[in-house]
């Protein structure tokens, strides 16, 4: 009887070290295996998480978002309409602030690049639909219009090398130290806007995009 046990014993543990040659031999790393009972609720978690469908409404609004980011604003003026264009007019700017179209464009790409977003949510039902955003804009305005006062106090009180400068000299160098701090200047505080769409036609057309882009350029549009 015990050589009978002895022998089952001996070909028991030889099946198991045969089926661990093959597991390894296949690439199934045999130490690492986890019994069920041992994975977390995270990592089940992390396998059974349902992936992100971004609605055809969401993926237009942060196409132009993303290329505005980049810092070219041709994409997000044609989702955002003709007033938009019209307030960034390249020439307009140039004559809102008070100096050349060069340095206009330079002014307007950091704005751009400085720009923050997040979707919080999305939804599609019928011929509507919305996209609500976390958005916050680089405070780049208001930057410009404090070092204009700042200078234009020092120039008026004769001060250092602001003492005799022109109104042009002043706004050229206000802008051109805006630009040198663009990177460091604060943004505005974080809003959720919702960008609603109408389905007309067969194609999604955004409503009223006005608020998103004052959100994105703060101080300078409302």
């Amino acid at each position: 009887m015990k050589t009978v046990v002895t022998v089952l014993t001996v070909i028991s543990v030889a099946v198991i070290v045969v089926v661990a040659g093959l597991l390894t031999a296949e690439g199934f790393d045999v130490a690492e295996a986890k019994p069920e009972s041992t994975i977390s609720k995270a990592e089940i978690a992390s396998k059974t998480k349902a992936v992100h469908q971004a609605t055809v409404s969401e993926k237009i609004v942060t196409k132009a978002l993303n290329s505005l980011k980049a810092g070219d604003l041709t994409e997000f003026s044609d989702f955002a309409g003709s007033d938009f264009k019209d307030c960034f007019a390249a020439d307009g700017l140039a004559q809102v602030f008070g100096t050349d179209q060069q340095t206009t464009a330079a002014f307007v790409k950091a704005w751009c690049q400085g720009a923050r977003y997040s979707v919080v949510s999305s939804t599609q039902s019928g011929d509507k639909a919305t996209v609500t955003l976390k958005v916050s804009g680089l405070e780049l305005m208001s930057y410009l219009q404090n070092t204009l006062g700042e200078y234009q106090q020092k120039a008026t009180s004769g001060l250092g090398e602001f003492a005799g400068m022109s109104r042009e000299e002043i706004t050229r160098r206000a802008f051109k130290d805006t630009l040198a701090h663009a990177t460091s200047v604060d943004h505005a505080k974080p809003r959720d806007i919702t960008v609603t769409f109408t389905k007309r036609n067969g194609t999604w057309e955004v409503d009223d995009p006005i608020e998103l882009a004052a959100a994105m350029f703060p101080g300078y549009l409302s």
